[in-house]
């Protein structure tokens, strides 16, 4: 059976220090935002408003963000990455931005 498909949204949770508070956000709403004091429910707050919104999309018949995840069902490539270049990685996900990774042939 597949998943709905706000279950195959990619959420986080970040520490908003000018609020003090946790932010729960979507990559796929980029718009939506649920600010907590705790980090659990910043990431129920958001994952329960952006069903919300995706419910009222369907109703309206709007198209629906493809989730993030979705290119890389099937055979996805496995890459051992270090600390920094995960955090790099991370990053440009969230600001959307493409990264070419290039392989190390003399790692091989």
């Amino acid at each position: 059976m597949n998943k709905p498909i706000q279950d195959r949204y990619t959420y986080r949770t970040l520490w908003a220090a000018e609020c003090e508070e946790y932010v729960g956000i979507c990559d796929e709403f980029y718009s939506l935002s649920w600010l907590k004091k705790d980090r659990d429910e910043a990431l129920l707050g958001i994952k329960k408003l952006v069903h919300d919104v995706v419910e009222d999309m369907k109703k309206n018949n709007e198209p629906l963000p493809k989730p993030r995840a979705d290119p890389f069902e099937g055979h996805p490539k496995i890459m051992s990455l270090d600390e920094s270049a995960r955090r790099v990685l991370s990053e440009a996900a969230y600001e959307k931005l493409q990264i070419e990774i290039e392989e190390d042939r003399e790692a091989r």
